[in-house]
């Protein structure tokens, strides 16, 4: 996704952007319980 895609949707899901270089960007959204929900235009994944 670009840039802008990336900021509003974090913007939608009250998270936050991330460029993880080559143009790449991405949202992280950070659980209360120490987890991490990374969205890209291919993937959802937590960790």
């Amino acid at each position: 996704m670009n840039e802008l895609q990336a900021k509003q949707i974090a913007e939608a899901l009250s998270g936050e952007t991330w460029q993880s270089g080559g143009g790449i960007w991405l949202v992280l959204l950070r659980q209360g319980n120490s987890k991490l929900v990374v969205i890209s235009d291919e993937i959802i994944t937590d960790e």
